[in-house]
């Protein structure tokens, strides 16, 4: 007489099933066999049966399964684009944000600022390329409560009692470019002199370096962030 707990003492879920179930490959039935074990028949692994018994009640059944290779998968499918996105953006995130992204949106920020307080006063704003100057420039754009408006959207980023304005990661940013008449400084680290006045980061290294030094000031500007 077959005994109906003969599988009470295992903690497989799976083993009460088999009772239910025939072979996949051959049609034995597997009543009273165990999950681990193999088809008397035709030598199938249970195991075999169970998995396409899950697979046809449910189709994402296989998701759930600890297996590594779903793990890889997920991970070239969504890690590796994900990491180049990250690489491209200014290395590791540092907590929860991206610190080139961050820097880019106070840059255009400071744009915007330089061009408010160009259209409404009329004049050219001078840069000498040193923070003394950036932050005489940004105290006389603070006197417009638009622009005022305009920097308090910057958060931590920006310090109003000094007029400093800071990177992702947490330096000064200068104020660079032409003269009040739009014309070149002698200051010659930046390549962008000519088109007036403009924001530069020193990036993640915190220097400026300079593009027309020796190759070794020049490797260390290559990663000044600048408006786009």
């Amino acid at each position: 007489m077959d005994n109906p707990s003969h599988h009470a003492a295992s903690n497989d879920p799976d083993s009460a099933l088999v009772d239910n179930l025939s072979c996949t490959r051959c049609g034995y039935s597997l009543y009273t066999l165990d999950a681990d074990a193999h088809c008397p028949e035709c030598g199938c692994p249970i195991r075999v049966t169970i998995q396409r018994f899950h697979e046809r009640a449910n189709p994402w059944w296989r998701w759930h399964r600890e297996d590594t290779r779903w793990v890889l998968t997920f991970l070239l499918l969504f890690g590796l684009p994900i990491a180049v996105v990250i690489i491209n953006t200014g290395g590791v995130i540092e907590g929860g944000h991206s610190p080139i992204l961050q820097t880019r949106r106070t840059l255009d920020t400071l744009e915007q600022v330089l061009t408010e307080h160009e259209a409404k006063t009329g004049q050219r704003i001078t840069a000498t390329g040193d923070l003394n100057n950036t932050r005489r420039v940004l105290a006389q754009c603070c006197q417009d409560p638009d622009i005022v408006n305009m920097l308090q959207g910057l958060g931590d980023d920006f310090d109003f009692e000094s007029h400093t304005a800071f990177d992702g990661w947490g330096k000064p940013i200068l104020l660079v470019g032409g003269d009040g008449g739009g014309q070149p400084n002698r200051d010659t680290r930046f390549p962008r002199l000519g088109r007036g006045a403009y924001f530069v980061s020193p990036g993640p290294d915190g220097r400026f370096g300079d593009v027309s030094g020796n190759a070794e000031e020049q490797a260390v500007e290559r990663d000044n962030v600048y408006v786009d």
